[in-house]
């Protein structure tokens, strides 16, 4: 009788991961810094691609490692968002320590030295914020691996889902930085990650929604740019093109990505996907981002 054996997923060639690789590390720092136009260099093209070697490493290296943890042990959304929020307090609340600064100017080099020159949070706050960072962090290793069968239940259309989540990441801009309106915004993405997690968790969830949901945060920052006043003397005309430029770049890059969908087939989840080789025994493919 033959021995029974595990098949295991080969990896895709390099020429296949790097290009994910290195978009994601670009585009993190440009979708985080970038797209929402405060900055005092928006009208500088040179500025902005020279703030990308300091703010890719800060941006793009987490978001590649949770990336890759995530496909590594074959967890789901849930462990993205945990592990992205223990990210955020870590650069929050003790890197750039904007958490408990009241006189916090964002700016385009993010540097640990030049945001406590002046202030200096207290052994109680940063103790505090990496507490919450490593049960952040503990909180997406304990989430069981997604090995059981999605079950049933209603899914909103990709369209809706994008609706949803553009009209939560509105609000979440648009809310005052008050102690209320933190508090709100705290309640409004909570809910937009509890929506997604809730709902990947179903039959219906597919690589579509995943898209569309993601595609509306982008959409969200590059609309909302045209609106925000940029940091220090920056004129009008340069900051409108690149705000121009950026949205334009989103749209051709969410188009480009529902092309390559159409392209690929079924559309299934990816880390559905994933969690179904992990029942194999074998690496989960890459993330759809």
């Amino acid at each position: 009788m033959a021995s029974a054996r595990t098949t295991r997923t080969p990896m895709p060639p390099l020429r296949r991961r790097i290009g994910p690789i290195l978009g994601l590390l670009l585009l993190s720092p440009i979708c985080a810094e970038y797209l929402i136009g405060y900055l005092e260099v928006m009208g500088d093209p040179v500025e902005l691609l020279g703030g990308l070697l300091i703010l890719a490493p800060l941006y793009g290296t987490a978001a590649v490692m949770i990336r890759e943890v995530i496909r590594g042990t074959g967890r789901g959304w849930l462990s993205i968002l945990l592990l992205s929020a223990a990210f955020g307090v870590i650069q929050a609340g003790l890197v750039d320590q904007s958490l408990f600064n009241p006189d916090y100017g964002l700016a385009v080099l993010v540097i640990f030295h030049e945001h406590t020159r002046d202030f200096m949070a207290s052994p109680a706050q940063l103790g505090a914020a990496a507490a919450v960072a490593v049960a952040l962090a503990t909180a997406a290793f304990l989430v069981p691996r997604r090995r059981a069968p999605r079950r049933a239940g209603w899914v909103p259309a990709p369209w809706l889902a994008g609706g949803v989540a553009m009209a939560l990441m509105t609000v979440h801009h648009l809310l005052p930085p008050s102690r209320p309106g933190t508090v709100l915004d705290l309640l409004t993405l909570v809910l937009l990650g509890g929506l997604v997690v809730r709902w990947s968790r179903r039959a219906g969830w597919g690589r579509g929604h995943v898209l569309a949901v993601g595609g509306a945060a982008l959409v969200a920052n590059a609309a909302l740019s045209f609106m925000v006043e940029p940091l220090g003397e920056v004129s009008y005309t340069a900051k409108y093109a690149a705000n121009a430029v950026l949205m334009l770049g989103v749209l051709a890059l969410l188009l480009w990505a529902r092309r390559r969908l159409s392209e690929t087939g079924p559309e299934r989840d990816g880390l559905d996907c994933r969690a179904d080789t992990a029942v194999r025994g074998s690496l989960s493919q890459p993330v759809a981002d």
